[in-house]
């Protein structure tokens, strides 16, 4: 065979670049040779980890199954349950429909239709209106049901209609107002109502105002609008917010689950599907967004057997107890081991509560056995009482280096006369 001379055919810098090259090239070849080995080396000790089962790939040999089962079996990891003392954290609340389908029996829409004087261009005329807005079933007895709603509501109402949860009407009547708190109650007839209405309805569960906190998560349910009933979703965003409106102050629950017009006398719940509040679209204020108010369940309470007795009176017809009193707050409590309620500051000399015996410094706790701790409480049921009717007040009187619970009947006596 022809040896050729690289040195004379190429030149001898050129040889030895090509030779590089050929040197370079097999060394590329060997490296991927090596790679390959060791990557089936490693992929005979690798494991595969199956929930509950871990298993070495080279295992797998003596195992059924094609070449695709392999790769089928892909890693899948378990994690960790963390425990929580949170409730909300261990409870579904992604979801709150089977809690509103439970809720929704108790609510009502209303309807009012009101007349309103004007003058015009052809003398006072009369003009007819309509308005919406919500209600809660708060009772029920042998005759009638029981709703409860904001005293806006119906104010100035001259029919007055309830829709329940099937959609069906019927007329209800106003059976009592306390337009100090903005809260009526309306009464409806079972007899108008038929049977497959009756046995869907339900009285609505009652919740505690006073144990819900700050950034408890809440549901509003109202007829907004007047499109009918619809939820909300929100937060507590305060408790205890002193709000006045038209000479009407109160403490509400504050949150910024949305209360339109319409949404007035509706419910504000608790995830467990129980009234904490009536929430009142006429505290909150068209200028403001993400801040409704509600009025707390613990001021309807009392107000509910007083309003089913009450009748419309006026400022000379209604009682007058005769104390003036400052509420014990957290720090009075503490500071001075104050029991909690109303801390009575003075008695006045024309008043019920000093002829029933009632002391300075007395701290009333209760009023015919409804709690009245809040100032809100007690003029609920004060005011919506007669000159001359009897209250049971419950108090505690210092004595002897320590409190001791009382009970006295106080026969109201009228509002007296203010001397210019």
């Amino acid at each position: 065979m022809e040896e050729i001379d690289m040195e004379e055919k190429y030149g001898s810098g050129t040889a030895k670049a090509l030779l590089i090259l050929i040197i370079i090239f097999f060394m590329v070849i060997a490296g991927m040779i090596g790679f390959n080995i060791t990557a089936f080396i490693n992929m005979k000790n690798t494991t595969v980890t199956t929930v509950g089962k871990t298993t070495a790939i080279g295992d797998l040999k003596g195992e059924t199954g094609s070449k695709e089962d392999l790769y089928e079996k892909k890693e899948v990891v378990k994690l960790p349950s963390t425990a929580t003392d949170s409730k909300l954290a261990n409870e579904r609340v992604a979801d709150l429909s089977d809690v509103v389908s439970e809720t929704m029996p108790s609510l009502v829409a209303i309807t009012i239709e009101s007349e309103k004087s004007v003058d015009g261009w052809f003398g006072r005329q009369i003009r007819k209106s309509k308005d919406m807005g919500s209600g809660v079933i708060i009772d029920k007895d042998d005759k009638s049901l029981f709703i409860i709603t904001n005293n806006h509501v119906i104010d100035g109402a001259k029919k007055l209609m309830v829709s329940f949860v099937d959609g069906s009407n019927a007329l209800g009547d106003v059976r009592g107002r306390a337009a100090y708190t903005d809260l009526a109650l309306i009464e409806v007839k079972l007899s108008e109502l038929n049977k497959d209405v009756i046995d869907k309805i339900k009285v609505v569960k009652m919740g505690d105002s006073g144990s819900i906190k700050v950034g408890q998560m809440v549901m509003a349910i109202g007829n907004a609008l007047g499109y009918g009933q619809s939820l909300t979703v929100g937060y507590v965003s305060a408790k205890d917010r002193i709000v006045t409106v038209n000479d009407i102050t109160m403490k509400l629950i504050q949150t910024d689950a949305a209360i339109n017009q319409g949404n007035s006398g509706g419910a504000l719940l608790n995830l467990d599907g129980e009234i904490v509040g009536i929430n009142s679209a006429k505290f909150s204020g068209r200028a403001v967004e993400g801040m409704g108010y509600a009025i707390p369940i613990s001021v309807v309470k009392p107000l509910i057997k007083e309003l089913k007795s009450s009748k419309q009176l006026t400022d000379r017809q209604r009682g007058y107890l005769g104390i003036f009193y400052r509420e014990v707050d957290d720090s009075s409590h503490e500071a001075f081991n104050l029991p909690y309620g109303l801390y009575v500051s003075e008695v006045a000399d024309n008043g019920g509560a000093k002829n029933a015996g009632i002391l300075k410094g007395d701290i009333i706790i209760a009023l015919n056995g409804n709690e009245t701790l809040k100032s809100d409480a007690i003029n609920s049921i004060i005011l919506s009482k007669r000159k001359g009717e009897k209250v049971k007040v419950t108090f505690y009187r210092y004595e002897n280096g320590k409190y001791i619970k009382r009970d006295v009947d106080v026969t109201l006596a009228g509002k007296p006369k203010i001397n210019n």
